[in-house]
């Protein structure tokens, strides 16, 4: 790998890294108020969606496994944080049986909550096993997990700050 590709690759992991450790922080501790909350939310989602898009790894074995998420632990600080999220509706299919589609319920609470679950993954990650790990386990839980739950989420703030 030239240098200028290898500074390129770390400077993406570096972005993504930061978007991890920014919406952690951003669950652990918002900036104050309901409005303030919700756009520093809506950057947080934006800043990890376009990181998946740059980062890279090179896949390593043999590293543990993170501890497990403590779900309950993030879901009680999206509900003190976020207190007015809700429900909302979410598609069963998106891509065909158009205006057929049965209408499942999202709950943008759970969505906080996982999502900070699965960054808290990746930022042990980074800082117990290596660059490569974490980087492997941030684009893996997007693409199995809490991508799903960030892009619904999004749809919901988008929605959610336009009626406050």
């Amino acid at each position: 790998m030239s240098d200028n590709h290898h500074s390129m690759a770390t400077m993406n992991n570096d972005m993504a890294r930061k978007a991890v450790y920014d919406y952690l922080a951003l669950i652990e501790n918002p900036p104050g108020n309901e409005a303030e909350d919700l756009q520093a939310l809506e950057l947080a989602l934006d800043q990890l969606a376009l990181a998946y898009h740059f980062c890279t790894y090179e896949f390593e074995d043999g590293h543990p496994a993170p501890p497990d998420r403590n779900y309950a632990h993030f879901r009680e600080l999206a509900v003190q944080h976020f207190p007015n999220f809700g429900y909302y509706n979410v598609p069963s299919v998106i891509t065909d049986k158009i205006i057929q589609a049965e209408m499942y319920v999202g709950d943008a609470i759970d969505d906080v909550s996982e999502i900070a679950g699965d960054l808290k993954q990746v930022a042990w990650a980074w800082e117990n096993t290596s660059e490569n790990d974490a980087i492997w386990h941030f684009r893996f839980g997007f693409d199995s997990h809490w991508g799903t739950h960030l892009r619904n989420l999004q749809g919901y703030v988008h929605a959610f700050k336009n009626r406050l």
